[in-house]
């Protein structure tokens, strides 16, 4: 029995409910409580689902397969978005003995029991970084991360690749990475594999003169908010002009920005957002809502005060 709340509720589940039923599971959705009740075994057989609502569907699927008594198969239709972090999963299931056979269309998966190693090193959190590095391109100190694994086939990785197309300096050596200021230039942003670097992009290229497009975001409608809208008036509110699209958005940068309320909509990607927009803002930055990132990084504002940015309230020091 899963108890479903905010905002991760309205998330499309279909694709995913539909395969566990059809593989020998009972699943009841009681909508007026959000109450989702699965019962049943899941039988070895021929599974296939979408490449463009979540990779977390697929990641799921392959999880699970090699615990059945037979061999199954796991097809994958259309574009694969976010097709990193079914990378990361496969990774991950090497790591414990379990290696898929990759087909055209995507998997046949053989029963195998997980066997764990002595050791693993998770590694950090790129997606965690990319605030800090976009600080650092923003100026005026560049700023460093560390214990990033460099070949790590994390999609938002991509984040150094981006701020050095708009002109920041990038330095990268073992596991740090800085990030220094440069003349920043306005560019074209694809979004599709990196959906979760779309605010804090964002608010960079907000304070970047130009016009900034970013496109193939049009899942971040189904995130923790719809990060479209709230991403282009968080940034609205602090002044700069977004035009939102429908899959994405056109950002007209000024600089310096002004400053003033944002609202963070329940979502930690907005508020990380908001905070890296106030390193380019001439007045304060308000956050409301600053809690919502205890979802991801708990220590997110005491790691800005420890900076040196002024930072009163939630739980900066």
């Amino acid at each position: 029995v899963l108890f479903r709340s905010g905002r991760l509720a309205q998330r499309p589940m279909g694709p995913l409910t539909e395969q566990l039923e059809a593989g020998g599971c009972e699943i009841h959705l009681r909508p007026r409580d959000n109450v989702l009740t699965i019962q049943g075994q899941l039988r070895p057989g021929e599974y296939t689902l979408p490449g463009d609502v979540s990779s977390q569907f697929i990641s799921g699927m392959l999880f699970a397969l090699p615990l059945l008594a037979g061999k199954s198969t796991l097809a994958v239709t259309g574009p694969r978005e976010s097709a990193s972090y079914i990378d990361l999963t496969l990774r991950a299931l090497a790591r414990f003995g379990v290696a898929p056979r990759e087909r055209e269309t995507g998997w046949t998966v053989s029963p195998h029991p997980y066997r764990g190693p002595a050791l693993v090193q998770v590694e950090g959190d790129w997606s965690n970084a990319a605030p800090w590095l976009c600080l650092g391109a923003l100026g005026g100190e560049s700023v460093t991360v560390t214990g990033l694994d460099l070949a790590s086939p994390q999609g938002d990785k991509a984040v150094c690749a981006v701020l050095a197309r708009m002109g920041a300096r990038m330095r990268a050596t073992g596991d740090r990475v800085t990030a220094f200021r440069g003349p920043l230039r306005p560019v074209e942003i694809d979004a599709r594999d990196i959906p979760d670097l779309v605010p804090v992009l964002a608010a960079v290229a907000a304070a970047v003169p130009g016009t900034t497009t970013i496109t193939g975001a049009a899942r971040l409608r189904l995130k923790e908010s719809d990060r479209l809208e709230t991403t282009a008036r968080a940034l609205r509110a602090l002044g700069a002009q977004v035009e939102e699209r429908e899959d994405g958005l056109v950002i007209q940068g000024r600089s310096p920005l002004r400053g003033g309320t944002v609202d963070a909509a329940g979502d930690h990607r907005i508020a990380m957002a908001a905070a890296v927009a106030a390193g380019a803002c001439e007045a304060p930055v308000t956050i409301t809502g600053a809690q919502a990132v205890d979802k991801s990084y708990p220590a997110f504002w005491r790691d800005l005060a420890a900076l040196g940015k002024g930072v009163e309230g939630a739980d900066a020091p």
